[in-house]
């Protein structure tokens, strides 16, 4: 309970600092008056949110124990089929945007807004590998840090190149099916980040904005996107298990609703983040 509330009174902070700092936002077109106390404001969440993950991390996988720094490679790429890279693409994915925002509402432009952005989450996801380089079952990963440095990156690549705005990342989590994950004795007590069994990643692709021209894009439902994606099954810990692919549809809530930057449109823009369940088919096994 102590880990849970931790985790989730950070994440309810950051959506509150958003949601109640909405209207202050101005137009994309106007210029914008940076505010050097709202940007220090932000900077200082970055440790706050980093001491906060620390934390969460600490009584999930690290403890006390401790080795020198070392890389681990091997037992990474063994592990949950590499599923865990999908994961760190799509936290810094969040995590980056979430402080874009942040600093927008400090008078930053889109820009400079995107960059801070990214270079924060990839501040907070070196400091969380650099303390998994001293952990005895984990060691620093070079795929890993490679995963969080694409996903911090990944918003300013939608801005620079229109295209990339049409493919997005979500996650969806099992909560009726039982895992074998779970069930072995020496992961009993894992967090539910570590249930990769339950775990899903889609990417979506917006077929409207894709395929057809703006004045044409009502051809084709804007807010249905096509949706590949991926989990597993069996896994343990050291390289075993199947991937399972699926195909389906998937509901875009961005594209519900106008772009007018207020309560409802953050709450949009960061449910998008979760694949709600739709019509879906495993293609395999």
């Amino acid at each position: 309970l102590r880990k849970t509330l931790t985790y989730g009174l950070t994440v309810i902070i950051i959506f509150i600092t958003i949601s109640s700092s909405a209207g202050q936002i101005v137009s994309d077109s106007m210029r914008r008056k940076p505010n050097y106390k709202k940007i220090g404001l932000v900077c200082s969440a970055v440790p706050i949110t980093t001491a906060s993950i620390y934390y969460y991390m600490n009584h999930v996988w690290w403890h006390s124990i401790s080795k020198s720094f070392h890389i681990n490679d091997d037992q990474e790429l063994r592990y949950a089929l590499n599923l865990d890279k999908f994961g760190h693409f799509y936290s810094t994915i969040i995590v980056s945007e979430v402080f874009a925002d942040l600093l927008r509402f400090s008078g930053l432009g889109d820009n400079g807004a995107l960059w801070g952005g990214a270079t924060f989450s990839i501040i907070n996801a070196t400091i969380v590998e650099i303390k998994d380089g001293y952990s005895p079952y984990w060691g620093f990963s070079k795929y890993d840090m490679c995963a969080n440095i694409c996903g911090s990156l990944y918003p300013v690549l939608q801005n620079k190149i229109p295209l990339f705005r049409n493919i997005n990342f979500k996650w969806s989590y099992d909560f009726i099916h039982p895992s074998y994950y779970k069930s072995l004795p020496r992961f009993k007590d894992k967090s539910f980040i570590d249930d990769y069994e339950r775990h899903t990643y889609w990417t979506t692709f917006n077929i409207a904005g894709m395929f057809f021209r703006e004045n044409r894009v009502n051809y084709f439902p804007k807010y249905i996107d096509f949706a590949i994606g991926m989990s597993a099954r069996g896994l343990d810990g050291k390289g075993a298990g199947t991937r399972e692919w699926f195909v389906g549809v998937d509901v875009n809530l961005r594209k519900i609703g106008n772009n007018r930057k207020n309560l409802w449109y953050y709450s949009r823009k960061y449910l998008n983040f979760y694949h709600f369940p739709t019509p879906t088919v495993r293609v395999y096994p």
